[in-house]
């Protein structure tokens, strides 16, 4: 299990934890989430992730944050790109499009940062000196689909080539999901 919070672009240091059971987990993750005064929490709504939303909802504890369960099979949104283009139509599901979105913020980031290219910072990303984080965010390959869609590597494309979830870019990445308000393209 792994819990990444962010403020604005700045990422802060991943918590992260071994064998615990999904309610065990899902309370730390809670815990954590307040200890920073998180206002949202994005979680994984699938596999093994589906029983945080039953732990949190069975729970006597009051969440003091919200919840949005994200299911990376999902559809895109319906963000607008720069390109004219619709989230629908250059990616293949949800994953691949909040990962492109890090991609997106990297990218601006090192334009800041070597030509002083003029983004506004919450289109930028920092994280912190993770070796777990630095190294997985380059794990899953992206590739174009018969269609022309992008789609991110697969978990089980990646254990073919002996290559481990990268549990840490995902957790980044649901950082980075749609909560309740608008999403608008960075």
């Amino acid at each position: 299990s792994v819990f990444i919070a962010r403020r604005g672009p700045v990422v802060l240091e991943p918590a992260a934890w071994g064998e615990l059971s999904s309610l065990a987990a899902a309370w730390r993750a809670a815990d954590e989430a307040e200890r920073l005064g998180a206002q949202i929490v994005h979680y994984d709504a699938i596999g093994v992730g589906a029983s945080v939303k039953g732990a949190w909802e069975s729970g006597e504890r009051r969440l003091l944050f919200q919840t949005n369960g994200v299911k990376w099979g999902d559809p895109p949104t319906g963000l607008k790109w720069p390109n004219g283009k619709t989230s629908a139509e250059m990616f293949v599901n949800l994953r691949a499009e909040l990962w492109w979105i890090m991609r997106t913020r990297f990218e601006k980031t090192y334009q800041v940062v070597t030509e002083g290219a003029p983004f506004p910072p919450d289109e930028l990303i920092s994280i912190p000196n993770s070796p777990e984080l630095i190294a997985q965010l380059s794990m899953p390959l992206m590739h174009s689909t018969s269609s022309g869609k992008l789609q991110l590597e697969s978990k089980d494309d990646m254990k073919k080539r002996g290559v481990k979830s990268p549990d840490y870019g995902d957790a980044l990445a649901y950082s980075f999901a749609p909560g309740k308000k608008k999403f608008r393209v960075i």
